[in-house]
């Protein structure tokens, strides 16, 4: 899918977001990589699930926190609620199986924004968190000793996607030194129905914000559906709720320095 020139792009990222909606309080980002044959098998095994539920992509906010509308007119209003059910497991067993690394972060947004009121020269929320992604990736590559470069896909609808190449260009891969640093092949936007693959970080990034929604709510731990998709080498940097004084600490001492390789660790 990637259209890398040169650049030998061994691994494939695809990112989504979660909480931009009005009255959102949690701003999150989640992610999947891929070798280029997994995604690859990953299409071509979701492509056959699809084609038996007869819908054109994934989309977690609608099959699994929508209602059943037996006479609606949305695309996934045909599926039954066992349909969802079996839906949704066929899709966590396939990114389990094919996914190398999951990864995520999430940031209280209007906390973050009276931060950057306070100490300026800060990226936006939506910023700050592709910059993790990027800080995570690498986390990964050091962990594996992957060498190669990575090319990212974000989906194009993405509220958020004006500022994610602004910031992505403009300040964290602006020079050959930096995407050194990063690995940083190339970065794509691609429409949601492009190939299954496209829609994985749909299914994290859903529940990663749900289960903040149930955290403010006071219900503590994880859902089974979310527990089940996390793997041992999957990893969380979480900067939301209690996290935010930590964050403001970091920013206060050097904002670049110190984030630059934390990743806030796995609270899950």
């Amino acid at each position: 899918m990637t259209r890398g020139g040169g650049l030998a792009l061994l691994s494939e990222v695809y990112l989504d977001e979660a909480g931009t909606h009005d009255g959102a309080k949690v701003l999150c980002m989640a992610g999947y990589l891929f070798t280029k044959a997994n995604a690859a098998k990953f299409n071509a095994e979701m492509r056959l699930v699809y084609n038996r539920y007869r819908i054109p992509y994934f989309h977690a906010s609608e099959i699994l926190g929508g209602r059943h509308k037996p006479d609606g007119e949305g695309i996934f209003d045909h599926l039954t609620a066992p349909d969802r059910d079996k839906l949704a497991r066929a899709f966590i067993r396939t990114v389990r199986r094919r996914a190398s690394f999951g990864f995520g972060s999430t940031v209280n947004e209007p906390e973050y924004e009276a931060m950057i009121r306070r100490y300026g020269n800060m990226p936006s929320a939506y910023g700050f968190l592709l910059h993790q992604m990027l800080v995570l990736v690498s986390a990964w590559a050091r962990r594996t000793g992957y060498g190669g470069r990575v090319a990212y896909f974000l989906e194009d609808g993405a509220k958020n996607k004006g500022d994610a190449i602004d910031h992505l260009y403009n300040r964290l891969v602006e020079t050959p030194e930096k995407k050194t640093k990063y690995q940083f092949g190339s970065f794509e936007l691609v429409n949601k129905e492009t190939a299954p693959v496209v829609n994985a970080p749909d299914i994290l990034s859903y529940h990663w914000y749900r289960y903040h929604e149930r955290l403010a709510k006071g219900v503590k731990g994880p859902r089974k559906d979310l527990a089940a998709l996390l793997r041992p080498q999957d990893m969380v940097a979480d900067w939301a709720d209690e996290r935010m004084s930590d964050l403001e600490r970091l920013v206060a001492e050097d904002f670049w320095a110190k984030l630059s390789g934390q990743g806030g660790g796995i609270v899950i």
